[in-house]
């Protein structure tokens, strides 16, 4: 019984390693992606182009973004 217990443990530890990896690579691309977006918030604020109606649908992006990752914490 003790081989197979062990094979259980082990096939357990992979998996949770797996999925912190994955979950470390998808939070830096999450990390990537939102920095672009504020960059370009910044850039549209600049820009007579963009009205304040966009300027506030960005804005509100990145609110619910921050909502979303601080929801990881709970």
């Amino acid at each position: 019984m003790s081989i197979i217990n062990n094979a259980l443990l082990m096939q357990t530890a992979i998996q949770i390693s797996e999925w912190n990896k994955n979950t470390i690579n998808s939070i830096n691309q999450a990390k990537q992606s939102y920095n672009s977006i504020a960059t370009q918030l910044e850039a549209m604020r600049t820009n007579p182009d963009y009205t304040a109606w966009d300027i506030t649908e960005v804005e509100t992006m990145l609110t619910e973004l921050n909502t979303l990752a601080i929801s990881m914490t709970v």
